[in-house]
């Protein structure tokens, strides 16, 4: 399984990359992996059950729908390779595309019926509006106030609009459930206050402090020296907003989970795969 996961995932990607121009390659894996996430959480789970992303319910991995590990897994994919499907796009456009690309994942990871998992949506929501904001801004138009509210205000409209699709198609997410059931504002403050402090309770565990550490060096780093490590993507302005979102979505995700580490780790992992994408542009052919 290792061989098949290894040389089989290096193989498809130097075919991908081979065949379409740099860097719209990852698009293709992005939408392989997570159509074929959809098709599965649609017919109740029962492939998902059985990777190796899960089950494990004590590292976040769940028996049904989506859990954190898959999560962030799965919502990095959609931003990263809609940055990569969108680089031939207007900014304009590209800005609509990141939004409506991550609301269909959204609700695709949050809905009852299928992921069952409300962490993604507010993931996906943080990290479309930042892509869709960083797009329009590296094509030279400066966002809007109107645009900025609107992004802003994205993960908040997606998690309503879920809880409207639950209630809509009997889904009972455990949100839609925790919403209902509170008797009032305060309790959905204590919930939130209580998967806050569960998600970073783990913090002392183990060698988990010093990858955390390591974790959060690198992420400042990048983001100290962005203009630098990405210099490749001067001219692929919708692949350097997927990595912008796919960093605010890591960091929105670890905060807004109950296994934060474990969320700031992979989302790491997957920038600094992103980013190692972009440092690896092909030389330019002299004519």
């Amino acid at each position: 399984e290792l061989l098949v996961l290894v040389l089989g995932s290096v193989a498809l990607g130097a075919l991908t990359d081979r065949l379409l121009p740099w860097p719209a390659a990852p698009a293709v894996p992005a939408a392989a992996v997570f159509g074929a996430y959809a098709v599965d959480l649609a017919a109740g789970s029962p492939l998902t059950a059985l990777a190796i992303s899960g089950p494990s319910p004590k590292g976040g991995a769940r028996y049904y729908g989506i859990g954190n590990e898959l999560e962030a897994i799965l919502g990095l994919t959609v931003l990263l390779g809609a940055g990569a499907a969108l680089t031939r796009v207007r900014p304009v456009w590209a800005a609509r595309g990141f939004v409506l690309a991550c609301l269909v994942a959204a609700m695709v990871l949050g809905a009852g019926r299928l992921g069952a998992d409300v962490g993604g949506v507010v993931t996906l929501g943080a990290g479309a509006a930042v892509a869709a904001i960083a797009v329009l801004a590296a094509g030279g138009r400066r966002p809007s106030g109107r645009a900025i509210t609107v992004a802003v205000a994205l993960p908040v409209a997606a998690v309503v609009g879920l809880v409207a699709i639950d209630l809509a198609t009997a889904g009972g997410a455990h949100l839609t459930r925790s919403v209902i059931e509170a008797d009032d504002p305060g309790e959905l403050f204590e919930i939130a206050g209580r998967r806050f402090r569960i998600s970073f309770s783990g913090l002392d565990n183990g060698t988990t402090p010093i990858s955390i550490s390591v974790t959060l060096a690198l992420l400042g780093l990048g983001t100290w020296k962005r203009d630098r490590l990405l210099a490749p993507l001067r001219d692929a302005p919708a692949f350097r907003a997927g990595i912008a979102g796919a960093l605010a979505a890591t960091v929105v995700g670890a905060l807004a989970n109950d296994s934060g580490p474990l969320i700031l780790l992979i989302g790491t992992i997957f920038l600094l795969l992103a980013v190692g994408y972009a440092r690896a542009r092909p030389a330019e052919r002299s004519t």
